[in-house]
């Protein structure tokens, strides 16, 4: 246990969302588990493509190639290409009770936001190089 204060969580949650992605958390589950297999390790990154009411889950190894699954999303707002490490979020979506998600994203480098009841999770993304 660590002594000391933990920092305010609210700072970290955007204010408003340029992009709400509205998605089947199952759908979104399967894909994140479909690109998985073609990824470098637990640590291993998938970019997720919102817009256009659909979004791409893709994975990529050097030499076993890319995956890319496409799912149906009720989008609104900015397309937004962003990444994630796939246990990480494979891990949140898993725990959130709920059928259909509400993703909230500012930028491709700014928190991920889920609203569902009875709470609010956030996924940091990581860089995609």
């Amino acid at each position: 246990l660590m002594d000391g204060e933990f920092p305010d969580y609210r700072q970290v949650i955007p204010k408003r969302a340029s992009l709400t992605v509205g998605v089947s958390r199952a759908a979104m589950l399967a894909a994140l588990d479909a690109t998985s297999t073609v990824i470098e390790g637990p640590r291993g990154a998938v970019e997720l493509r919102f817009g256009d009411d659909r979004a791409l889950v893709q994975g990529r190894h050097q030499d076993l190639g890319d995956a890319t699954i496409e799912v149906e999303t009720d989008t609104t707002g900015k397309p937004i290409n962003i990444g994630f490490i796939v246990p990480l979020l494979r891990e949140t979506l898993a725990h959130v009770p709920v059928p259909v998600l509400k993703l909230e994203m500012t930028a491709h480098l700014q928190p991920l936001v889920i609203r569902a009841q009875p709470g609010l999770w956030i996924v940091m993304p990581c860089r995609l190089d």
